[in-house]
């Protein structure tokens, strides 16, 4: 019993050494994993959009499906910092964003009085998560993106009602970032009901029309002015708007896959599919015992018997309803897309671990001495679940010349070069676009994005069409190269749709040569280049991308 004391009270005198360790560690070998994470077609699709919004609308133009926000962002970063390797700017970006969520965490375990080394064991679960340590969290994509500013805003928005004085500010910049979580990704928009009503509710002890003023209002002007690039595009034209973004998701994708699940693998298209794929990814390793955790520490706060002495010491518990609700709206979210695939089940994950963090500091402290050994054995277990991803991803991080980014770069101007080389300096087709824009050649308005308009675009509803009508699907590409051919075709990426290019190519007789992809999934591929050689003509208005 003395040497477990002795032990306890070596950890609390060197609790924020071990915490900053820890996350050091982690940080550092998730860091490495992301930079290396092999390249997915998903990123073709947000990394143009991104290239091209400076130059082209975003809808009428790129035909991008989904809220603007994250190609703006991307767009954004990329004229700030003038970036010439844009996947690896992009890589950099999520990077940056996992450090926001991990900060997020950490400060709302603080914000409820917890101590440094709980909320440094909050924050790690989060690295340590095995759905978001695989593509829903390594990605450039907007799977990911929404759950830091989601957590950012509900932490600035406990602090600015839970304090000892209502903060507007707080409550503006938690607006600012909820909305643009939700501009991220729309089915954030689960945020809403739970914090709305919050606002009008809490902090409890305020008068209405001062409420009103020093939380209500201020968060509805942050939301607003994130919702701005929105509201800008609906505004535009509200029927394209929502052809892109909510029709095409209802309709085509989903007959899309209907017709064509088995050529692209099997995919969760009813409830009970749904349900299954829920299954895996909620009640299995770190997953389970985060929502294990949330449930348990939820539970302690209601069956425990609060002393006196410590009723002023613990955290309101009103939060627990709101971030509960969260919880229970992410999960009931997550079945509304169809198909579904795994990485639409992580935002009940975050939100189970801000609820928490929360529920600790509504607890007394006899109960959180209770706790210790539960929390111990889900950090243990979760460790052993999830390190082995990790870990070993820390070989590349002192070798920046493996990170993707950097190889795809690099092998996408050994393309420009062989173009270039065999007099051909004109439009590269292909279905990994973002192969086109670390070459800096100028690719076909007519399929921009990558493999996802262009398979899905022939099962677009009749009223829709017209939004759509200058998009190439597989069956009219061949007649808009018979009229403008490209100086090389780049095939390899996507197994059965790259077949009508490459067909095309061989057809009139380009020239096959293998080529480096820079990928460790996909390692080569073929450039066909055009047997005499091409030389560019005038470009697309407003679609050149970035020079």
């Amino acid at each position: 019993m003395l040497a477990a004391n002795r032990v306890g009270d070596w950890l609390v005198w060197h609790q924020s050494a071990i915490a900053a360790a820890w996350l050091a560690v982690l940080g550092a070998a998730l860091f490495a994993r992301l930079m290396a994470y092999p390249l997915r077609h998903d990123e073709h699709f947000y990394l143009v959009a991104g290239y091209l919004a400076e130059q082209a609308h975003l809808y009428e133009e790129v035909h991008f499906t989904h809220l603007p926000n994250f190609p703006l962002l991307l767009s954004t970063i990329f004229d700030m910092f003038g970036v010439e390797r844009f996947l690896f700017a992009g890589r950099l970006l999520i990077a940056a964003l996992w450090g926001l969520g991990v900060y997020a965490l950490y400060a709302t375990a603080r914000l409820a009085g917890g101590s440094r080394l709980f909320a440094a064991f909050i924050a790690s679960l989060l690295m340590l998560d095995p759905l978001l340590l695989r593509t829903a969290g390594m990605l450039v994509t907007n799977n990911f993106a929404p759950v830091p500013f989601a957590l950012l805003g509900l932490y600035l928005f406990l602090r600015g009602t839970t304090g000892k004085a209502a903060s507007p500010l707080a409550c503006f910049a938690g607006g600012v970032c909820l909305s643009f979580a939700i501009g991220l990704k729309a089915n954030y928009v689960v945020l809403v009901p739970p914090i709305a009503v919050a606002a009008l509710l809490v902090p409890p002890g305020l008068a209405l029309q001062e409420r009103l003023l020093r939380v209500t209002l201020p968060l509805v002007a942050g939301a607003v002015l994130a919702g701005l690039p929105s509201f800008y595009f609906f505004a535009q034209d509200p029927a394209n708007f929502l052809a892109h973004v909510v029709n095409f998701h209802g309709d085509a994708h989903v007959d899309y896959w209907t017709a064509n699940g088995r050529i692209e693998g099997p995919v969760a298209m009813s409830l009970r599919e749904k349900a299954i794929v829920a299954q895996q990814v909620w009640l299995s390793g770190t997953t389970m015992l985060i929502l294990l955790l949330a449930i348990i520490l939820g539970i302690s706060r209601l069956i425990e018997a609060r002393p006196r002495d410590e009723a002023e010491t613990v955290k309101p518990t009103w939060p627990l309803f709101m971030l509960g609700a969260l919880v229970v709206g992410a999960a009931l979210i997550s079945f509304v897309p169809t198909p579904a695939f795994p990485q639409y089940y992580a935002p009940p994950i975050a939100f189970g671990l801000i609820f928490s963090a929360w529920a600790y500091g509504c607890i007394t402290q006899a109960s959180r001495i209770t706790l210790r050994p539960l929390m111990a054995t889900v950090m243990l277990m979760a460790s052993f679940a999830s390190l082995p991803l990790l870990l070993p991803e820390l070989r590349y991080l002192p070798r920046p010349s493996t990170w993707t980014g950097n190889m795809v770069h690099e092998a996408a101007q050994d393309m420009a070069v062989q173009m270039a080389q065999s007099g051909n300096e004109g439009r590269l087709l292909t279905l990994a676009p973002a192969y086109g824009a670390e070459a800096r050649r100028d690719g076909y308005r007519q399929m921009l994005l990558g493999p996802f308009i262009y398979r899905a675009v022939e099962y677009v509803d009749a009223p829709d069409r017209a939004f759509f009508d200058d998009v190439a699907t597989p069956r009219s590409i061949g007649a808009i190269l018979e009229r403008d051919p490209p100086a090389a075709i780049l095939i390899g990426t996507e197994d059965h749709l790259d077949g009508v290019l490459e067909e095309w190519a061989r057809a009139h007789d380009y020239r096959p040569t293998s080529v480096k992809l820079g990928d460790r999934r996909k390692d080569e591929g073929i450039l066909y280049l055009r047997s005499q050689p091409l030389i560019a003509g005038p470009s697309q208005p407003g679609l050149q991308g970035r020079h």
